[in-house]
This record gives structure tokens, C-alpha cells and sequence, in this order.
């Protein structure tokens, strides 16, 4: 049985890690991007421009990442019975038996970090497949399309 505090714990800790990566990422473009040579001293050289931008977009990065992390700290864990935000849910995809963890969020999603030996993937509820699994209980069946999921247990 996977512990649902310990997955948020998790979650938290891999985005923090994440946030310093993308901090010392945009930090260190920035300086490259000020040693770079100006289109004053080199009419072909963009390597200032380029730099600039993506420390732009690393910050953008950076700031949604934080977004993430703030809304994940105060998420709330004690909704039970249904899928609901803040749900750790078991499904199986019922053609190839395959089995997965999906840990329920409002924003963010795509990450994935094993806990237990589990792997639990972080899935927004704007993704499609949450938004057939909301309000739905243990044992019921969705169909998403051509694929059809079980619900197996809901943390």
C-alpha cells in the first residue's frame, strides 16, 4: 500500500530539486548572456540574443514550477470513497493488464517518482483521463476513447 502524505512529500521534495536546477540553469545563462559578445561588436553573432531568451524561458520555467509547488503544499489529502483532487488512484488499463498509480492534482502533471518501488505519475485535472475518473468510485469502469480503465483503489 502506497501512503498518500508520503507521495506528496515526494512530489514536493522532486519539484524543489527541480526549482534549484532551473534556478542555477537561468542564473548561469544570464551571466553567458552578459559575457556574450553585443550586435555592436559582431553583426552575426546572436549568442547574446539567444542566451537572453532562453534565460527568459527558464525563468518563465522557474516561476511555473513554483506555481506548482504552492498549490501541491496546500493540497488538501483527506477526500476518500472518489476520485477527487488530492486522490491517489490505482488503475488498470483492462486490455494489456497494465497497472498504474496516478496521484491527482490541479495544476502541473507529467512527473513521476517512484515511492515504495511505485511508480506514481503526478496527472492534472485537465488531462482527459482524470477528467473521466472524477467523482467515479473503486471498482467502476471508464471509457476513454478506444481504452477502457478500472478503477482498483482509491487512497
Amino acid at each position: 500500500m502506497v501512503d498518500k502524505n508520503k507521495v506528496k512529500s515526494a512530489f514536493i521534495k522532486a519539484l524543489e530539486k527541480k526549482r534549484e536546477e532551473l534556478r542555477k540553469s537561468m542564473e548561469k545563462t544570464r551571466e553567458e548572456a552578459i559575457d556574450a559578445p553585443s550586435s555592436r561588436q559582431t553583426w552575426s553573432d546572436t549568442s547574446r540574443y539567444q542566451s537572453s531568451r532562453l534565460a527568459d524561458n527558464l525563468g518563465s520555467l522557474l516561476k511555473e514550477t513554483e506555481k506548482i509547488l504552492n498549490n501541491l503544499r496546500t493540497l488538501r489529502l483527506d477526500r476518500v470513497g472518489e476520485v477527487a483532487l488530492g486522490s491517489l488512484v490505482k488503475i488498470e488499463d483492462r486490455p494489456n493488464r497494465d497497472v498504474k498509480y496516478y496521484f491527482v492534482v490541479s495544476i502541473g502533471g507529467g512527473e513521476s517518482i517512484f515511492v515504495n518501488g511505485q511508480e506514481i505519475i503526478m496527472i492534472s485535472v485537465v488531462s482527459p483521463l482524470v477528467q473521466a475518473l472524477m467523482g467515479k468510485r473503486e471498482g467502476e469502469v471508464i471509457n476513454l476513447g478506444e481504452n477502457s480503465f478500472q478503477i482498483l483503489e482509491i487512497l
